[in-house]
């Protein structure tokens, strides 16, 4: 199949209204055309978890980049609650920058106290960067892929989000 141009997409449209998640008619396709998941619909209420599982392959991954507004290629309809919606990859971005800037990506904007990101990493058990919150390096490089989960879920904890996408994104943590 060649590439698709993006005149040959179909719209996948997304909206926002109220609480909670609904998915309806959701067709999704590879970039090239190859149809990938048919007639995917559910809905969750603000509270609820839902739990998508399924051998790898399939698609799952792809789904939560759909929903989060990542993944043009396919049909049919998203209803997102109103507010921040974060998306957690399994390898989280690290922005260049410092590490401040880093833990509050995408809302560098937010007037949070040094203190308040103080208690929440040590929350998420990376309580030796506290004193490197102004410290400019390539986190990507220089924290392992533990360390950058736990630092995402300070994101969540910092950015308080109506709602998070995990795709995989505790895979480097300990049980504990």
């Amino acid at each position: 199949f060649p590439p698709r141009r993006s005149s040959d997409l179909q719209q996948i449209e997304v909206g926002t209204r109220g609480a909670g998640v609904e998915v309806s008619e959701l067709e999704l396709d590879l970039p090239d055309g190859t149809p990938l998941l048919q007639n995917v619909g559910f809905s969750v209420a603000a509270g609820e978890a839902l739990l998508i599982a399924g051998p790898t392959g399939v698609g799952k991954s792809t789904l939560l980049r759909a929903i989060s507004g990542i993944w043009p290629y396919g049909r049919g309809r998203i209803r997102l609650p109103e507010g921040t919606c974060l998306f957690l990859p399994q390898r989280p971005y690290l922005p260049l920058g410092t590490l401040r800037h880093a833990v509050l990506y995408p809302r560098e904007d937010l007037a949070v106290p040094t203190a308040r990101i103080a208690a929440v990493l040590r929350e998420v058990g990376i309580p030796e960067l506290i004193d490197e919150l102004d410290s400019a390096q390539n986190w990507a490089h220089r924290l392992s892929l533990g360390e950058q989960q736990r630092l995402a879920f300070a994101r969540v904890l910092l950015i308080q989000p109506s709602i998070v996408f995990l795709d995989e994104a505790s895979s480097a943590l300990d049980e504990a």
